[in-house]
């Protein structure tokens, strides 16, 4: 009766141990490679603008647009911006990342007091593991270069006036 019970706190032990030495195993180092402060005369170059749809549930966001005459052969992967990362649209003479809002959208939840009820809805995302502390006009570009992930620093963005959709045009029927 002894045999099993000195396994099962072996056992144990062993698996409390390899759970809590994975919490002091180091990040990958994710080191910023290069910085470019923005002056006023590439605020058409390097922004971001605020939208927000002319319809009810139409959504919210906010996109950045990078011109890629300032990036000089980088071509981004990814962009960390506003505790958000996003993948990088290519475009004729600039690089768009969007970033989704909360703002005008429609929350199509379940609320009940019985939790089968409530199957399907999505959970909040957490943005704690964000792997940076950015200011609000800072952003990050993540690009390859020989084969090894780099990381480009943005600083003093331009914002431009928010973009307000019109609504849609009434439907003739």
């Amino acid at each position: 009766m002894k045999a099993p019970f000195i396994f099962f706190i072996i056992f144990f032990s062993t698996l409390v141990f390899v759970g809590f030495s994975q919490c002091n195993t180091p990040k990958k180092a994710m080191k910023i490679t290069k910085t470019i402060t923005l002056q006023e005369r590439n605020a058409t170059q390097v922004y971001y603008q605020h939208w927000v749809a002319g319809v009810q549930g139409g959504g919210s966001g906010v996109n950045l647009v990078i011109s890629k005459k300032v990036l000089d052969n980088i071509k981004p992967i990814k962009i960390y911006f506003r505790n958000k990362t996003a993948l990088v649209e290519e475009k004729q003479f600039d690089y768009v990342a969007r970033y989704k809002g909360t703002v005008n959208q429609i929350n199509d939840y379940n609320m009940s007091a019985n939790p089968k009820e409530e199957y399907g809805n999505t959970a909040a995302k957490n943005t704690e593991n964000f792997p940076f502390q950015l200011q609000e006009n800072e952003a990050i570009i993540s690009y390859l270069q020989n084969n090894t992930t780099k990381y480009l620093k943005l600083t003093n963005i331009t914002e431009k006036e928010m973009l307000a959709y019109p609504s849609a045009p009434p439907q003739n029927r």
